[in-house]
């Protein structure tokens, strides 16, 4: 009976009840527990690798009567058992008999015949998907998703062929798994040439190890393995033009792996038949979200980057619109054509200035950027250099409104205060627009600087020239300073004042070659009086606003002063109180970036538009220039008295120099002198003048007796 029971296939073994100890195992269990002798151990030792009893056993369950049958897998083979256990007499112990019948085959083909009809839900799932979906991009990505959740994957997704290069163009990836997508585009298509050839067949890639491919594939090798791919299956996308792309996943478990293949095949195989689809899908969404004239995003694309974006976590945002100014009077005048012109060469003026951020044409003539986790200090950088370009050009100036906010809570406050701050300096321009004053008939008609090379050759040829007027002491009349002033000399040898070409240099967005041509002069002055032994003293220079709004502004004046040799201290930068388009915050940024590169500051005209105190209070200034303006009935008005007064006092509180302009009657300076004003400048001491001349004037006031 023994050598029939041993001779069965299943496995058979006996046990003591009490002690564990084997009694009898036949030889099917000697073969499957490789064990050729089981004299001595114990069954749930040897049978299954534990060092005590199986909290699953069925002793206190058998009797002598009754069969108890259970299933269960054993830790040790990994296969699959029905077991039957009963109680039975041996050498006089009660034991326990236990048969095994192995169902890891059966049960086996029972789940790959499930998995086989899940796979096919999943696939007909996914037609349905791709057939009623209407937009084929958010189908795809829902097949994507239903593919690797069903088949454990780490990554799903689609490569698209284009040309020699190709592109991840859909990814889905488990919660826990970074996407990738972003550093998978414009890769070398050569890479997959070992793939094509399986592709050819109709056939998947796959690789069950990435080691296996090191050494065959090493470039494959790295760009898989650096996204952390340990295996991976892959079937190909065909459309009529050949081989478009592939769809793949990532990481499925080894259970799983070779049930993936007739599913990627089946999908590669509908996919395929809609990618002519997708790519006529992807032409016609790219049309709605472009503008064709320019080539930048649209206000569809705008409207729906901001409900994107406000639903992101930004450190910082920065809106900017910019609205150019008088294109249909453009258009009205000289065509369409050239105000298409006009359009297309912003965008390129914008795309230079905001190679980084995002650029949309809202509308016909305005424009608006976004500039996600961009520093303040950057942003208005940006912004100088955009009104510097854009606030006052020759054929079509353009209104700019920007706001900034550090972690935004509201989006749409932040487009309101660009959009209103647009407006406001819209209606600056329409309220005093340049472009249609005299000096631009006077300036192309008798100065004849209708070009940058006619403005660099006039400069060469020295037809613009330095006037320098004396700053006094009040209470001494002793010199203790200059401005430069530049004079054109006309054809004829007449001199012309800054009022006829000023206005429409910046008009024709030139004016900064002049404006660098007299701080190189005036450092040319200062470095010739060192050299003599001349008294010195400051010089202030004039820079217009689209001057100061130059990109480049501060690294020019420095280069300029250094290649002199100039201490910084003896410059002095002139700015207009009162200058359009430069709002309060970018002068205190220039005042700031003046006087930590070690310059004097002066603010120019003050109280000619009007009195802005704010800037005398929070901005770092040197001195106070009073507009001729407030002292011209000064004889006759008290309140101007009283103003002058206080506006002296505050500034001697400050430490801020005062200098009244304009002075050129005796009555006048006598009023200042009593007020105790600090500086006088106007005709009654000194009016500009050739440097000779003001050489000369030195000399007589120095001679002059105390």
């Amino acid at each position: 009976m023994f050598k029939l029971i041993d001779e069965i296939a299943e496995v058979i073994y006996v046990a003591d009840l009490e002690t564990y100890e084997m009694l009898y195992l036949n030889s099917s269990g000697k073969r499957l527990f490789q064990a050729d002798s089981y004299k001595g151990e114990k069954c749930y030792r040897l049978l299954r690798g534990k060092d005590g009893p199986c909290e699953f056993c069925t002793n206190h369950l058998l009797s002598f009567d009754s069969v108890y049958t259970w299933r269960s897998t054993n830790e040790i083979t990994n296969r699959h058992f029905i077991l039957k256990d009963k109680l039975v007499e041996w050498d006089g112990h009660v034991a326990r008999m236990e048969i095994g019948f192995d169902l890891t085959e059966q049960e086996e083909q029972e789940q790959l015949l499930k998995n086989k009809a899940k796979g096919e839900e999943l696939v007909l799932e996914c037609l349905r998907v791709l057939y009623q979906t209407k937009e084929l991009e958010k189908a795809i990505q829902m097949i994507l998703e239903k593919t690797g959740k069903f088949l454990s994957a780490e990554r799903a997704y689609i490569f698209e062929i284009d040309g020699k290069v190709m592109n991840n163009t859909h990814e889905w990836c488990a919660d826990h798994i970074k996407p990738e997508i972003d550093q998978l585009q414009n890769l070398p298509a050569d890479l997959i040439d070992r793939w094509r050839i399986e592709f050819e067949k109709n056939k998947c890639i796959f690789i069950r190890d990435m080691e296996d491919i090191r050494t065959q594939s090493p470039e494959e090798y790295r760009i898989l393995s650096s996204q952390g791919i340990k295996r991976l299956i892959a079937a190909p996308l065909y459309t009529n033009q050949g081989l478009a792309g592939y769809i793949g996943v990532d990481n499925p478990p080894e259970d799983l792996f070779d049930q993936v293949e007739p599913i990627l095949e089946t999908l590669s195989y509908f996919l395929s038949s809609s990618m002519d689809q997708m790519h006529t899908y992807r032409i016609l969404k790219d049309l709605s979200y472009h503008d064709t004239l320019t080539g930048l995003y649209n206000r569809n694309r705008f409207n729906e980057d901001l409900e994107h974006y406000a639903e992101q976590d930004f450190k910082t945002v920065g809106v900017i619109y910019l609205d150019l100014n008088g294109l249909k009077d453009i258009n009205d005048s000289k065509g369409h054509q050239f105000g298409d012109q006009i359009l297309k060469d912003s965008a390129k003026k914008l795309q230079v200035i905001f190679s980084d951020q995002t650029i949309y044409r809202i509308g016909g003539d305005e424009f608006a950027i976004l500039c996600m986790n961009t520093e303040k200090d950057s942003f208005l950088r940006t912004i100088r250099e955009l009104k510097y370009l854009f606030s006052h050009s020759v054929d079509c100036s353009g209104a700019v409104g920007y706001s900034w906010s550090e972690n935004p809570a509201d989006f749409q406050s932040l487009l309101t205060e660009a959009d209103e701050m647009m407006y406001t300096d819209k209606k600056e321009y329409y309220r005093s627009n340049p472009n249609s004053s005299r000096y631009r008939n006077y300036f192309d008609d008798r100065l004849n600087l209708k070009s940058v090379d006619q403005l660099i050759k006039a400069i060469e040829d020295q037809r613009f020239c330095v006037y320098l007027q004396p700053k006094v002491l009040c209470s001494t009349q002793e010199v203790i300073g200059a401005e430069a002033l530049v004079r054109y000399i006309s054809k004829d040898g007449a001199i012309e004042p800054p009022i006829y070409f000023i206005p429409v240099l910046e008009s024709a967005m030139t004016i900064k070659y002049v404006d660098y041509f007299v701080f190189e002069r005036v450092c040319q002055i200062i470095q010739d009086f060192i050299k003599s032994g001349s008294p010195v003293f400051p010089i202030s220079v004039n820079f217009s606003r689209y001057t100061l709004l130059d990109a480049d502004f501060l690294k020019s004046i420095l280069s300029i002063c250094d290649k002199y040799q100039v201490p910084r201290h003896l410059l002095e930068f002139e700015i207009t109180e009162s200058a359009d388009y430069t709002d309060e915050s970018f002068l205190d940024d220039m005042i700031r970036d003046i006087k930590d590169a070690g310059f004097s500051v002066a603010i120019d005209d003050f109280g000619v538009k009007y009195a802005n105190l704010s800037l005398v209070l929070n901005s770092d200034i040197d001195t106070l220039k009073l507009d001729k303006s407030m002292i011209d009935s000064i004889e006759s008005n008290a309140k101007a008295v009283m103003f002058v007064q206080s506006l002296a006092y505050i500034c001697k509180t400050m430490n801020i120099q005062f200098i009244v302009e304009g002075v050129e009657t005796q009555d006048q300076f006598e009023i200042l002198k009593a007020l105790r004003c600090e500086g006088i400048q106007g005709y009654l001491f000194g009016r500009p003048m050739p440097l000779s001349d003001f050489c000369r004037f030195l000399e007589k006031n120095r001679d002059l007796p105390d």
